[in-house]
């Protein structure tokens, strides 16, 4: 079957819509009688699985919803009073039966769930007219509240759901290439309610941007998205849509569809549901040579990580020697799992995956070699330990001849075992040397046992050494480096890709301090004791809103965004900001990030932060600290608490 476009399952959409309305209408008008009690009900989709309707019962005075709450142990859930319930489609405040009380739980109360993670309640709402024959389930409209959407209210509903088409994996992988060309992205959630105010994130391994920022495509009214992605090379990409983790196969200068039947998973995530069909795990597609299924052979299946402690305490302790030929013989028995029965492609990406586990396993011997004596010794400190694994010789690398071939290049790690290989220390120029020296030495050195040849891999390997200093320092380059790089390649594109980092980089530090409110500070100099201190008396006789974050913290980020509309609901209070982090924030990164986030910023070293995290202590990120306009602490909270909790604490001491 040919790939869907964008507009034909638009189209598809409307019809199935369409049908769905004129099948609910003819029922009506046959004047089906809508019962007094609805088990297990059939509905369109949610927003997530933690509030599962499981009955409804329907009478003059009430409509009641009995909810089974599925969430994580002793930690709490919340419905909010102003939760309600509507003719399904209807926006019209009038249409609001807003909830009249509780059982089993209580309104505006934090319920922290049972060791079992499950809880069951009731909600009580008016009485719906006799008309109403699908409802959504809205508790309240903020953005991150429990929602359902269609639930259908007659017997014999049934949910309309579009086939998707199928995969062609037979097509070859293409020649490893790097270029500048863009990728474009587009794509459907199917049965997307425009309330959902989802987005798309692509997660792609850029060659020379050290921070891999996800690139976030807005989601329109109908679902539909669509964006240009700087994808340089063919790899494995992440998209996270809708809860789900999405991996596809792209190639640059190809089109890339995806689509995402919320509708069936929704279906498939519920527990109570009796219309569930054997193919609603394939609510996901993904155009190219791989489906989700073909992903799931070349990783989940074949991947070398079935279990990583087990081959931590297998290897504690080894010698170089031995850990390397134990590491390629089990490469040996992974690969000879793979299945027979699949294409040639699939087959050919699941070896590269599994010749990329055992090189990255290989290169960090050392790193490795900690981590076992930790799983080995169950010790929490093994540097302390004064545990230091041996230094591999030149001879353990023989295994490069081999392994690194240009097709590793398809992996989304691969520039990370680059950049891990030219800093293995046979390889690696010591001193401060030039990119010119330290290069001709890594080459001369790695040569022999990579034979001639590898062009692509020297190129980039070069590059890279230019590149680590946009992570290290926000450093760019020269005209004259520039020059130098493009002179010195074979393959001009990843010169081309080298500079267009370097001045998107460039243009991105320009902007990254003074604007939007953001202000980033040199941290002071003074004693670890002292520094926290020295920092806030800066901004004595203001509330002070102290918050230790990392730009690797999801939670984090999310709860800059959801505090953003406090900042400007308290615009003009006597109330600062300060956001303090620390050196595993990349450096590029969090200058990247500072127009985002309206505040006072600092970056501190690992001393100064490891301080803090003893003495405060810092037991997680995020963590805030409130002080008073006497710089007496008031409040302190690891997680973020949600914005209502901190505009209250706030609004204590203003």
């Amino acid at each position: 079957m040919k790939n869907l476009k964008v507009n034909e399952i638009i189209s598809t959409m409307k019809k199935t819509t369409l049908l769905t309305a004129c099948t609910c209408a003819m029922l009506t008008a046959c004047s089906e009688k809508r019962p007094a009690v609805v088990e297990n009900p059939v509905f369109d989709v949610w927003n997530m699985g933690t509030l599962q309707v499981r009955k409804i019962e329907m009478s003059d005075t009430a409509t009641v919803l009995h909810i089974d709450a599925y969430f994580t142990p002793k930690q709490w859930i919340r419905i909010d009073s102003k939760t309600y319930i509507r003719e399904s489609g209807k926006s019209d405040d009038s249409q609001k039966l807003i909830v009249t009380r509780a059982e089993g739980i209580g309104l505006d109360e934090e319920f922290n769930m049972p060791e079992s993670g499950e809880h069951s309640f009731a909600l009580y709402f008016p009485p719906l007219p006799p008309n109403v024959t699908k409802i959504d389930f809205i508790e309240s409209d903020c953005e991150g509240c429990f929602k359902t959407w269609g639930i259908y209210l007659l017997p014999g509903a049934k949910l309309q759901t579009i086939p998707l088409p199928k995969n062609d994996n037979t097509k070859p992988l293409p020649e490893p290439f790097v270029t500048t060309k863009k990728t474009i992205l587009r794509g459907q959630l199917l049965g997307y309610h425009k309330d959902m105010g989802l987005s798309v994130e692509v997660v792609a391994n850029e060659l020379f941007d050290p921070d891999n920022t996800p690139i976030t495509l807005k989601v329109a009214d109908d679902g539909s998205f669509e964006g240009e992605l700087p994808i340089n090379k063919p790899q494995i990409m992440l998209i996270l849509a809708a809860g789900s983790e999405l991996y596809t196969f792209v190639v640059p200068g190809e089109e890339q569809e995806i689509y995402v039947d919320l509708r069936k998973k929704s279906r498939r995530h519920a527990r109570h549901r009796a219309d569930k069909e054997p193919n609603d795990s394939e609510f996901i597609y993904t155009s190219g040579r791989f489906s989700p299924s073909d992903i799931k052979t070349i990783f989940a299946d074949t991947k070398n990580d079935n279990d990583y402690t087990a081959f931590l305490k297998a290897t504690a302790n080894m010698s170089p020697q031995t850990y390397k030929q134990y590491v390629l013989d089990d490469m040996k028995r992974e690969l000879e799992k793979i299945p027979d029965d699949i294409s040639p492609t699939v087959k050919r990406f699941a070896e590269v995956i599994i010749r990329g586990e055992g090189f990255v396993r290989l290169v960090f011997y050392g790193s490795i070699q900690e981590a076992a004596y930790y799983w080995a010794t169950e010790s929490t400190a093994p540097k302390k330990a004064g545990y230091k694994a041996p230094k591999p010789s030149l001879e353990y690398y023989s295994f490069l001849k081999d392994l690194l071939t240009d097709d590793l290049v398809f992996t989304d790690y691969y520039k990370h075992f680059v950049k891990a290989l030219i800093n293995i220390d046979v390889f690696l120029l010591q001193g401060n040397p030039s990119v010119g020296e330290r290069f001709a030495y890594f080459k001369e050195k790695i040569t022999p046992l990579l034979g001639d040849g590898h062009t692509l891999l020297m190129d980039i390997a070069y590059a890279t050494m230019y590149s680590e200093r946009f992570e290290k320092t926000a450093e760019v380059l020269t005209d004259a480096e520039k020059q130098e790089i493009t002179a010195a390649v074979s393959h001009k594109e990843v010169a081309e890709l080298l500079i267009t980092t370097s001045d998107q980089l460039q243009k991105i530090l320009a902007q990254s301090t003074g604007t939007n409110g953001s202000i980033m500070h040199e941290t002071p100099q003074a004693s670890n004791e002292k520094l926290l201190g020295t920092i806030l008396a800066n901004y004595k006789g203001k509330v002070a809103v102290v918050d230790f974050w990392a730009t690797w913290c999801g939670p984090c980020l999310q709860a800059n965004k959801e505090i953003k509309p406090l900042k400007e609901e308290l615009s003009g209070k006597d109330v600062v900001y300060i956001y303090l982090t620390g050196e595993t924030s990349p450096l590029s990164l969090w200058r990247k990030m500072l127009p985002d986030i309206a505040g006072n910023h600092y970056r501190v070293s690992d001393a100064q932060w490891s301080y803090w995290s003893k003495t405060i202590p810092v037991s997680g990120v995020p963590t805030y600290l409130i002080y008073d306009k006497n710089g007496k602490q008031t409040y302190k909270q690891t997680g973020f608490p949600g914005a209502a909790k901190m505009k209250a604490e706030i609004e204590k001491n203003l």
